[in-house]
């Protein structure tokens, strides 16, 4: 089921028809070998998570200055706010380091070359779901 090919030394792998499963040998030492040589990876970047950070911390400064500052009566609104504004920076964070992970599955697709099987057509990671340790799945 696999065979190296001379670009750029890729192993080539016979991925199955839809909904069945297939195996890569090696693949979870490759894939944990990359994960510690390139600790924070680039993924793809979205301003969303960023924007989400500057929203949040900007949303907690108005409310924490608004505590201290403003008079007694927004007190209690300027605690929500706060907090809002931490769960957005919370969220955002979140997101941020979510956009800078390499999947497994973006992985075995730079790295690997997939030939097509009965019914599949390689159309890129969306197509391919990793059940883990080297085990992957063909989805629809």
């Amino acid at each position: 089921m696999e065979k190296v090919t001379d670009e750029k030394n890729k192993i080539s792998i016979m991925v199955p028809g839809v909904n069945e499963e297939f195996k890569v040998e090696g693949f979870a030492e490759a894939y944990e070998a990359f994960i510690r040589e390139n600790p924070f990876p680039q993924g793809q970047s979205y301003p969303s998570g960023v924007l989400l950070v500057v929203i949040g911390g900007v949303t907690t400064m108005v409310g924490l200055l608004t505590f201290i500052f403003g008079p007694a009566r927004f007190a209690t609104e300027s605690n929500y706010m706060s907090f809002v504004g931490v769960l957005l920076s919370m969220v955002g964070g979140r997101a941020c380091s979510n956009e800078m992970k390499i999947s497994p599955e973006k992985f075995l697709c730079s790295e690997y070359e997939l030939v097509g099987g009965e019914g599949w057509v390689p159309g890129g990671h969306e197509s391919i779901k990793h059940l883990g340790d080297g085990n992957f799945s063909v989805v629809q």
